[in-house]
């Protein structure tokens, strides 16, 4: 929603969007999208200025280990394709487009303290379950490639 926000801002008139030109023919939206290299590059140096950050303090840390589940939980297909759009139908329709950012601001927030909350319950209730059965079917899968690599090396 966000990317085609912002191609819609930037290019208002649709010819301008590279639909009806044959040299371009809409890979015009290419460069506004999450697969652009300049936001990858972007992306990247963010990154490596940031990992040289240490927090010492321990509510950050537990949340930047919950930060993947969170991602995880709140692009699921169910939430993304059912009640996403529920939920901003709900807001037009109730509420009008006139605070249409608070209240997204609002529901944002809302799905993250849900998918923070989702989270939580997994690493306390379920997580050493998980890394004790993935380390095992991880066993299975490290003598199978170890007895292929044997076979391969024979030839």
């Amino acid at each position: 929603m966000v990317v085609s926000l912002k191609t819609d801002l930037r290019f208002p008139i649709p010819g301008q969007q590279g639909h009806g030109d044959r040299i371009i023919h809409g890979r015009l939206w290419y460069w506004f999208s999450n697969c652009n290299p300049f936001i990858l590059m972007i992306a990247i140096a963010v990154f490596n200025l940031c990992k040289s950050l240490h927090f010492r303090s321990k509510i950050i840390n537990y949340l930047a280990g919950c930060s993947l589940l969170i991602y995880i939980i709140h692009e699921n297909i169910i939430l993304r394709t059912h009640y996403r759009p529920e939920i901003l139908r709900y807001i037009y329709e109730h509420f009008g487009y006139s605070n249409i950012i608070l209240w997204v601001l609002a529901i944002s927030i809302v799905i993250f303290t849900f998918s923070l909350i989702c989270s939580l319950i997994y690493r306390l209730l379920l997580q050493k379950l998980i890394y004790k059965e993935s380390a095992i079917f991880f066993g299975w899968i490290k003598k199978g490639w170890k007895r292929f690599e044997n076979y391969a090396i024979k030839f």
